[in-house]
């Protein structure tokens, strides 16, 4: 049964007691009361983000090593680490899909009966990208 180890200076969490200095900041680690099985047992973000403010307000935020600076540096540097990588091509503005279907536009009461503009409809939702 592993424990979860957390850095009370920046709050990097750990599933096992390998590692008794963090990795990140060099401090040494303290164990939770918390389960390894219940942290993997959540489903959903906002349960899991739940669930680690739960350990940064139990082990960290109190604690007199925490370090605002080396937590903030530590989460953006994991959030770079696991965001999606940019794309060039445009995303909906309501969902965020990148596949699009060209629809030309036929006529236009202001700029005459033909035109040669060409809108974008999203696969997914059916909004109109400009």
């Amino acid at each position: 049964m592993e424990m979860i180890y957390i850095c009370p200076r920046c709050g990097k969490t750990y599933f096992s007691e390998n590692d008794l200095l963090c990795e990140f900041c060099g401090c040494q680690m303290i164990i939770t009361t918390f389960k390894s099985e219940e942290y993997m047992s959540i489903h959903g973000l906002e349960n899991r983000k739940y669930f680690d403010n739960k350990l940064y307000n139990e082990y960290c935020y109190t604690n007199p090593l925490f370090s605002s600076y080396q937590f903030d540096k530590r989460q953006q540097e994991e959030d770079d680490m696991f965001a999606l990588p940019e794309e060039d091509s445009k995303r909906c503005p309501k969902c965020g899909n990148t596949e699009f279907t060209p629809v030309r536009k036929k006529y236009s009461l202001l700029t005459g009966f033909l035109t040669n503009k060409v809108e974008l409809i999203c696969n997914k939702c059916g909004a109109k990208v400009k």
